[in-house]
C-alpha cells in the first residue's frame, strides 16, 4: 500500500488557477513543476525538485511503476507556513471522478526550493460551514456505501469513497465477503460544507446474524469530485 500511495502523488498533474505564492517565494512554483513533470511520467526532471525520503521513494517507485498520465480537472495550492528554510503546502487536486489532498513539504538548499516529503493530508475546511440541505446525490451515495459495506462488498462500497476513504478501504479484501449484514434507522443530517465539501452527521443501525445490534453515530465528510459526491472521510462519533 506505501507503493500505491507514493505512485498516486507522482501521478498528479496540478493545473489551473489557485492561490499566488507570498511575493518573492518559489514554494508554490516548485510543487507544480515537480507534479506536473511527475504526471508526464519525466522522473529525472521530476527527481530534480525532490531531496531526501522523498527522492528515494521516487527513485524506488519509479522503476515499478507502469500506467498513463493523469490529467486533473482542478487543483488549488495554499502555503500552510514558511520560514526562510521550510515551507509547508497544501494540494488539493481533483483528478477525474477522485479528489486527493496532499501535503508537501520543502526546504531550501543552495537557494533552491525542494521537496524532503510529501503525504497524503485531509481536507482543508473553511473557518465557517454553510448551511445547506444534503443533495440528493450525496444522500443515495452515503446510503449504498453503508449499505455495501455491512454487506462486505468493497468493491461496491469503494466507488463511493475518495481520498484517505479510499486508500483505507483498499486494506480490505476487494472480492466480496457474505456477512449478511442489513442496515435500519438510517438517518442523516447536514452540518454544513464549504470549499467543495460537504460534512454530514449519519446515525443508522447495523444488524448481523447471531449478534446484537450495533448503534452507529458517524460523521461523514464528502467531497465533490466534479460533479460526482464522494465520501473522503469517515469518523465515528
Amino acid at each position: 500500500m506505501r507503493l500505491v500511495l507514493s505512485v498516486l502523488v507522482l501521478l498528479v498533474i496540478l493545473s489551473g488557477c489557485g492561490s499566488k505564492p507570498p511575493p518573492g517565494t518559489g514554494v508554490e512554483k516548485t510543487v507544480e513543476k515537480y507534479i506536473a513533470a511527475a504526471g508526464e511520467m519525466n522522473w529525472r526532471e521530476a527527481a530534480s525538485y525532490l531531496t531526501g525520503e522523498a527522492l528515494a521513494a521516487a527513485n524506488q517507485n519509479t522503476k515499478h511503476f507502469q500506467g498513463q498520465p493523469a490529467v486533473p480537472v482542478s487543483r488549488n495550492l495554499e502555503v500552510i507556513t514558511q520560514s526562510d528554510s521550510f515551507a509547508l503546502v497544501h494540494a488539493d487536486v481533483t483528478q477525474g471522478h477522485d479528489r486527493w489532498n496532499y501535503l508537501f513539504y520543502l526546504t531550501k538548499k543552495a537557494g533552491k526550493w525542494l521537496i524532503y516529503k510529501q503525504e497524503l493530508s485531509d481536507p482543508l475546511l473553511p473557518a465557517l460551514l454553510e448551511e445547506s440541505e444534503i443533495p440528493k446525490e450525496l444522500s443515495a451515495a452515503i446510503k449504498t456505501y453503508v449499505t455495501a459495506a455491512v454487506k462486505g462488498d468493497w468493491a461496491e462500497a469503494g466507488k463511493h469513497l475518495t481520498g484517505q476513504a479510499k486508500i483505507q478501504a483498499q486494506r480490505h479484501d476487494i472480492k466480496k465477503v457474505n456477512l449478511q449484514g442489513s442496515v435500519s434507522d438510517f438517518l442523516l443530517t447536514p452540518v454544513g460544507e464549504g470549499n467543495g465539501y460537504f460534512l454530514v452527521h449519519g446515525s443508522y443501525t447495523v444488524k448481523y446474524p447471531g449478534r446484537e445490534p450495533i448503534k452507529m453515530d458517524v460523521m461523514f465528510t464528502a467531497a465533490d469530485c466534479a460533479g460526482t459526491w464522494k465520501i473522503t472521510r469517515i469518523d465515528r462519533l
